[in-house]
């Protein structure tokens, strides 16, 4: 994840699940994320796959310069589209992933997924430091 980082291609990189294997993800969750990733391509022009993968690097003064201010789910995409916003360059690379089931430790509700939204549309419409 991080070699687009060393070599100086990026200054951010996520992991996308998508076209690669996403083993064992509900529809529910694939759909949820299918369209967060559509709603923050469309509010910051990105062209992201995967806005929730949970696979994030950034490199260091990059990542302090986000003034991130989320504690929850929805901190990846707070990380992602306030460095969207900024035009920070954003690599996505290939990840495997097994999901894991509630009974397994799942956390991710449907509310989550509207805090995330909501999350979008505050970096794209408020003025962030």
């Amino acid at each position: 994840m991080i070699a687009p980082i060393l070599e100086g291609r990026a200054k951010a990189v996520t992991g996308s699940r998508f076209p690669g294997k996403a083993v064992n993800m509900s529809l529910f969750y694939y759909i949820g994320n299918g369209f967060l990733s559509f709603a923050n391509n469309i509010l910051f022009g990105a062209h992201i796959n995967d806005l929730c993968s949970c696979y994030k690097a950034f490199e260091t003064e990059t990542l302090r310069s986000l003034n991130l201010d989320c504690v929850g789910f929805e901190s990846e995409a707070d990380m992602i589209s306030r460095a969207e916003r900024k035009g920070i360059k954003i690599i996505e690379v290939l990840i495997r992933y097994n999901a894991r089931t509630s009974e397994q430790g799942k956390k991710l509700k449907w509310f989550d997924g509207v805090l995330i939204f909501l999350r979008l549309l505050r970096n794209r419409f408020i003025k962030i430091k």
